[in-house]
């Protein structure tokens, strides 16, 4: 698990997303300001298994006033950070399955 851990890490330091929450089963890390960029959230959750780890990610951006929304490869809605979002959580995917 420890492995996952510091893939992530390494990840969110290299794509500068500040870690706002680390514990030892979970990382969740902050992208954008919020001033000229919605801030967008990363969160992993480390499953630790008989084969391995499996790590569950979730992804979301926040407006000041609107709900939180997911991020989404289509989105219409909070459009262009959404997709930017989503678009990051892919090569987030890709660094854990080349991990």
């Amino acid at each position: 698990m420890e492995e996952a851990r510091t893939v992530v890490q390494k990840w969110f330091s290299e794509n500068k997303i500040a870690t706002i929450e680390s514990t030892p089963n979970s990382i969740k890390g902050r992208w954008g300001t919020g001033f000229l960029t919605a801030p967008k959230y990363f969160q992993v959750t480390f499953v630790p298994t008989e084969g391995g780890v499996i790590a569950q990610t979730a992804g979301w951006m926040t407006w000041y006033w609107l709900k939180d929304q997911d991020f989404s490869s289509s989105a219409i809605g909070g459009g262009i950070p959404r997709r930017e979002g989503w678009r990051a959580m892919e090569r987030l995917w890709s660094t854990l399955q080349s991990s």
